[in-house]
């Protein structure tokens, strides 16, 4: 838009001159270049005030998305940008729920799978050279196992069951589905390789565990590895499945240190997550690892294939589907940075970071 420009021609010329011959004249003609000149210094403010706008808008800008509870002048504000998921992912984390109503679709990927014999530790036995856990699951469990036998002195913990594939869960329900206590193919956590059964092996016999005694350290410690008692008492109306001592599931360690204190198991968790969303308030976890956590749970979007996940732009994070509708952000924060001391000097950043049974 060009500046206004003023013709004053129109008051220089000859009806000017017959305007100001009379006292009434002159005053016309001077209110009227007033309204004119003031139109045009409108005229001309609004022009620059487009140019402002355009400006401002002309080139691409990052959008800066803040914690929503933060205040944008926050310096510990969350700084958010995205990460595109594809749906299928929903079936894939340490986070699926999987029990008699929520199936198993398929997302695990077989090399995560180890062999639990070859990896693991001298703190605890294993029944077969076969049983595969998810890598992780295995580092987790033998930190669990080593920590165990060097407070108790006990060693003979061992691993009875881990990964089943479908082909070995269907084996299992057609012997065991008239005792109704074995999950049907699909429906059953072993198929994720999330989950594993114990017992307590002797030299000529093994039994059950039942987590009484000594052992009753393991129950009460194994969220600091990422752990939970997958079927306690009192749960079995969520859970579907009867009280049983010795399946343990892996979630991480946020997750089994909040489900712990607050005792949920993890249909409870799962549900109570809806409440925490991406625009809304974000689970708070003080993990047993000493670490600050922010949890949320972002829809998927099923109408496509594809969503859309806020993520933090500078923090680490993971995202678990919950094996139905949503995926879950658990984000790590910073640790707050050390106070100064009484001399007024800077303290560095503190950067430290049974026999197998059939019931499931």
């Amino acid at each position: 838009m060009a500046t206004p420009q003023i013709n004053m021609d129109a008051y220089t010329g000859t009806n000017a001159k017959e305007l100001r011959k009379s006292p009434k004249g002159f005053i016309t003609l001077v209110l009227s270049m007033v309204v004119v000149l003031g139109a045009a210094y409108g005229l001309t403010k609004i022009h620059n005030s487009f140019a402002d706008i355009k400006g401002q808008g002309g080139a691409d800008s990052q959008v800066v998305v803040t914690t929503p509870t933060a205040s944008p002048n926050d310096p510990n504000a969350v700084i958010y940008g995205s990460e595109t998921i594809s749906n299928s992912n929903v079936n894939m984390g340490d986070l699926i729920l999987v029990n008699n109503d929520v199936k198993y679709t398929d997302g695990l990927d077989t090399d995560e799978l180890v062999s639990i014999y070859d990896n693991k530790n001298d703190a605890y036995y294993v029944s077969s050279i076969e049983l595969q856990l998810r890598k992780r699951c295995v580092v987790a469990w033998n930190k669990l196992m080593n920590d165990f036998r060097a407070a108790t002195g006990l060693d003979n913990i061992q691993v009875v069951t881990g990964y089943r594939t479908a082909e070995m869960q269907k084996e299992l329900y057609d012997k065991n589905k008239a005792s109704g206590n074995v999950s049907k193919p699909g429906y059953s956590e072993h198929q994720t390789g999330l989950a594993l059964n114990v017992n307590l092996y002797y030299s000529k016999y093994s039994e059950d565990f039942t987590g009484d005694g000594e052992y009753a350290w393991v129950d009460q410690h194994c969220a600091e590895y990422g752990f939970i008692l997958r079927y306690p008492e009192s749960k079995e109306s969520e859970t579907g499945i009867g009280a049983e001592s010795g399946h343990y599931r892996y979630v991480g360690i946020p997750h089994a240190t909040y489900m712990t204190e607050q005792k949920l198991c993890l249909e409870e968790y799962i549900r109570q997550l809806y409440n925490y969303t991406y625009e809304g308030d974000h689970l708070k976890i003080s993990a047993a690892n000493g670490k600050q956590y922010e949890v949320y749970t972002v829809p998927a979007n099923l109408t496509d294939t594809f969503t859309s996940v806020p993520v933090p732009a500078d923090l680490d994070y993971t995202i678990s589907g919950n094996n139905q509708d949503a995926f879950i952000v658990t984000v790590e924060l910073k640790d707050a940075p050390a106070e100064a001391s009484t001399e007024n000097v800077t303290e560095p950043e503190d950067t430290t970071d049974t026999a197998d049974t059939p019931e499931e």
